[in-house]
């Protein structure tokens, strides 16, 4: 019976070693994809609320060199203006200071939908009334790609 004790023992303790293995194995890819995932929301949140900065600025080109390609040819033909950096004039030049300011600090938060790729920001009341900036990642950089 001695014997049989002293060989259930050896039998328990490489199965505890395997299972704390799984358990510091896994509590590693957990940590790992919590801070890519906190890395990448504060990589949008500092986007979204570069964009809004330069936005209010009246900064065109730098609005600009913040959007998708696809996106300053949509806001240029939304403004029927010819360039990205004249639709950013015709869109926020009739704003007023306060106003102008109130664009600059409208962000309010950033998140990842369950599905899809895109970054969304959510913007607070503005004179522009965009209430959501859309953020799809290039080269490592994120990037508005729709304002809503």
């Amino acid at each position: 019976m001695v014997a049989t004790e002293g060989g259930q023992g050896k039998r328990r303790v490489p199965i505890l070693c395997a299972t704390a293995l799984l358990v510091v194995v896994g509590g590693l890819g957990i940590a790992h994809t919590i801070r890519d995932t906190t890395s990448r929301i504060h990589a949008v949140r500092d986007a979204g609320s570069t964009f809004l900065k330069a936005l209010g600025s009246d900064e065109g080109e730098n609005v600009c060199a913040h959007m998708t390609r696809t996106a300053q040819t949509e806001l240029a033909a939304d403004q029927r203006q010819k360039s990205c950096p004249q639709a950013v004039d015709a869109l926020v030049g009739p704003l007023g200071r306060a106003e102008r300011h109130r664009v600059a600090t409208s962000y309010d938060s950033a998140f990842f939908a369950k599905e899809g790729s895109f970054g969304h920001v959510n913007v607070r009341d503005n004179p522009l009334q965009i209430t959501e900036l859309l953020l799809s990642e290039s080269h490592g950089k994120w990037l508005v790609a729709e304002m809503k």
